[in-house]
């Protein structure tokens, strides 16, 4: 049985670059625009006011919460709004290393690290705004539907968790969540073996949908309701391009002599993903398509979505939750074939 200590360092290394790279970057920039927005709505006087300014807006409530919670804590400084962020982009990192392991100690780092060093995730993950806990959640509810078809116990709870605490972070979470439902009903269609599992899941499903029926009645329709448009408006099939290269290199149209070098390190990555899929559907065909869904999948969908209904809205940080999977199946195309796979759990 292999011993869980190697993997101990170089995870700790990992979250620790994480961590001083974020820090770094969160004193070293100034507020932007979103973040300003962010500040608005975070420092109402009450949850009355909170709430009249909120439903003119198109955002759910709970990353404005945390933003005020940490400001309420820690005072209005750059670092302590953007703190829930930084901690949102460091669990998702933990929980990255934790969904790459059956690669091995290895090519978990190497998919951790990506993240890490992804500046789509440094950016979001050093904003304060709500890409990352969106991020989070989708990366925690990947964890635990595949986690749970491995039969795992107790993943089923964590997935409320991470619906709900997505769903009231950012509207892309259902993009995501719709997702990855059809494709585990996809997977329970190959695999009779899996269908009570994915029965099993059907509680759970009624369970998040009950917590989150609350603000989708009220503040979601009086949302749907004005004519406000989504902050993300880039439409078009270079829009998506554009956006499937930023998940690991963002803005390299201003990267100058280096341009070139980010976006064929761009180019590779994909690459990788792409065999990374076609490797991990004979290997771990669970995970692989779970991950292939979340990190290519959900992308097309959603720009697809976004030209029929511009109301949709598209970005490069709407679609940040791609980011990971789309690092570990690169970590995997990278391992290439013939090692086996260490038990899931």
């Amino acid at each position: 049985m292999t011993s869980v200590r190697p993997r101990v360092p170089w995870l700790l290394l990992v979250l620790l670059l994480g961590l001083a790279m974020r820090v770094a970057f969160a004193l070293r920039k100034g507020l932007v625009l979103d973040e300003f927005h962010s500040y608005f709505h975070a420092t109402r006087q009450g949850l009355g006011e909170f709430f009249d300014t909120l439903l003119q807006d198109n955002h759910p409530p709970l990353a404005f919460l945390l933003i005020g919670g940490s400001a309420n804590a820690l005072g209005d400084g750059e670092l302590a709004l953007r703190l829930p962020a930084i901690l949102a982009g460091l669990l998702e990192l933990a929980l990255v290393a934790r969904l790459a392991r059956p690669l091995g100690p290895g090519r978990a780092a190497l998919a951790t690290a990506l993240v890490a060093l992804s500046t789509l995730h440094l950016d979001c993950s050093t904003q304060a705004r709500m890409y990352a806990p969106l991020s989070l959640a989708v990366t925690g509810l990947t964890l635990a539907l595949v986690e749970h078809l491995d039969g795992a116990p107790g993943r089923r709870r964590w997935m409320v968790v991470w619906v709900v605490f997505g769903l009231h972070s950012h509207y892309y979470t259902a993009h995501y969540a719709l997702a990855l439902g059809a494709g585990v009903l996809a997977l329970a269609a190959l695999d009779p073996d899996l269908r009570p599992r994915v029965r099993a899941l059907v509680p759970a499903g009624v369970v998040a949908a009950v917590l989150c029926a609350p603000w989708f009645l009220w503040g979601f329709r009086a949302q749907l309701a004005h004519a406000l448009s989504p902050g993300g408006d880039d439409i078009g099939l270079r829009a998506l391009a554009e956006g499937l290269a930023h998940l690991l290199y963002l803005n390299v149209s201003f990267a100058g002599e280096a341009r070139g070098a980010m976006l064929l390190g761009a180019a590779v990555a994909l690459g990788l993903a792409g065999l990374g899929v076609l490797v991990g559907w004979r290997e771990d065909r669970r995970r692989t398509w779970l991950l292939g869904v979340s990190a290519l999948g959900v992308p097309v969908v959603a720009m697809g979505l976004a030209m029929a209904w511009s109301r949709a809205g598209f970005a490069w940080h709407y679609i940040l939750p791609s980011c990971a999977p789309l690092a570990i199946l690169a970590a995997r195309g990278a391992r290439g074939k013939g090692e086996g796979l260490p038990p899931p759990l």
